[in-house]
């Protein structure tokens, strides 16, 4: 009769198990007017043939998940490729942090702040001074990036560290103020957790 693979026998049960199951809507309505989503089964595993499984043991060659053997040699799993982003944001994300770079020959720190904007992962970094709103020359960079970005309403994010935070109202502030050369580049920031769903 030739090779069977041990686990043919428990595909086939699983596979037929789930062919006998009723079909069912995926809406379901109660009594008093709610409804909710039916799950979704888990699609059966492909069950090879005997002849499949005959030749694939001659080599083991490709990787197949029902063959103990190449399971046991355990293969690395295949990428997760991103797929296109699904993100369906009604506002852009400004991601923000600081950090700090040291050149190898001093021990000086230089601290810079890094972001980007999503969804179209620009990037944006600036040479601080120092942390925080007094640093005109970083609010004067951020307020740049933004208007490049053509982002005048935004969802910014941060690690709640009061600096980060306070340089980009800092920069909502600068561009309410009429007369200022960044008049109008942001009208609108708000932080990510107030902005749920956005």
């Amino acid at each position: 009769m030739g090779f069977r693979h041990p686990m043919t026998a428990l595909y086939r049960q699983i596979g037929q198990a789930f062919l006998e199951e009723p079909q069912q809507d995926e809406r379901v309505d109660t009594d008093d007017e709610d409804c909710f989503m039916c799950p979704r089964a888990v699609p059966s595993p492909w069950v090879p043939s005997a002849e499949d499984v005959s030749r694939h043991n001659l080599t083991h060659l490709p990787y197949r998940s029902w063959c103990p053997h190449c399971v046991a040699a355990r293969r690395n799993n295949a990428p997760h490729w991103r797929g296109k982003s699904s993100d369906t944001r009604s506002l852009p994300l400004l991601v923000l942090d600081y950090c700090f770079l040291r050149d190898t020959d001093t021990q000086e720190l230089r601290t810079v702040l890094c972001g980007r904007l999503y969804p179209s992962r620009a990037l944006f970094a600036t040479v601080c001074d120092h942390k925080g709103q007094d640093d005109g020359h970083t609010v004067g960079r951020l307020c740049q990036f933004l208007r490049a970005s053509g982002a005048t309403d935004i969802v910014y994010k941060s690690d709640q560290e009061k600096a980060a935070v306070s340089v980009i109202q800092e920069a909502v502030r600068v561009s309410l103020t009429p007369g200022d050369p960044y008049h109008g580049v942001l009208l609108k920031a708000v932080p990510e957790t107030s902005a749920a769903g956005q």
